[in-house]
């Protein structure tokens, strides 16, 4: 008796055909992740998309919607575009709440791009509390890989432009806004 050799074909080729689009299908998920301070939650909207090549998801934030805890109300939702990541990043690599004014109150940093190399970009917000919102700093966009030091209230950034340009900046705040005190600014970026 001779066997059927479609017997097995048609299942193959429905399971590769729904492998191959497999892919497709994630690519199109939304994710939301929160974090959380004394004062507020902040909700991030994450998408992803397959890479150009397809041997990876690179995903992007598309909004963060900040809810006051005590009251319940969203007091602020912010669009982000331009942003890029590696989907596997740890949450706590992409948003990052601390006081990058060293005014008391809590601010927020999201990812901008971080590619194969050290040098990460980021957008910043800082809390206004007489307007109860954040707003975006892109002076502070320009500083790569900021660290923010309450003691010594100075912002720290280390950047690599070459195997060998590379080097460490120190800013601290004057009149309002972060100024290069220490170092050169070769890994400063600017964000659209």
């Amino acid at each position: 008796m001779k066997a059927n050799s479609t017997n097995w074909t048609i299942p193959a080729i429905m399971f590769f055909k729904l492998f191959l689009l497999l892919p497709a299908i994630n690519s199109f998920a939304q994710v939301k992740t929160s974090y959380s301070d004394k004062r507020f939650t902040y909700t991030i909207i994450i998408d992803s998309t397959a890479s150009d090549d397809s041997s990876h998801f690179d995903c992007l934030v598309k909004s963060i919607a900040i809810i006051e805890k005590t009251t319940k109300t969203n007091i602020q939702t912010i669009s982000v575009s331009d942003n890029s990541f590696f989907c596997g990043s740890k949450n706590d690599l992409i948003l990052f709440i601390e006081d990058e004014n060293f005014d008391g109150q809590n601010d927020i940093r999201l990812i901008a791009s971080c590619g194969t190399g050290p040098n990460c970009s980021f957008y910043h917000w800082i809390y206004n509390s007489s307007a109860k919102r954040f707003i975006r700093n892109k002076v502070l966009e320009k500083i790569v890989n900021p660290e923010f030091d309450k003691k010594t209230k100075q912002i720290f950034s280390t950047w690599r432009s070459s195997l060998y340009s590379h080097g460490s900046s120190t800013y601290k705040y004057m009149n309002g806004k972060p100024v290069l005190i220490v170092g050169s600014p070769g890994g400063s970026t600017i964000i659209g």
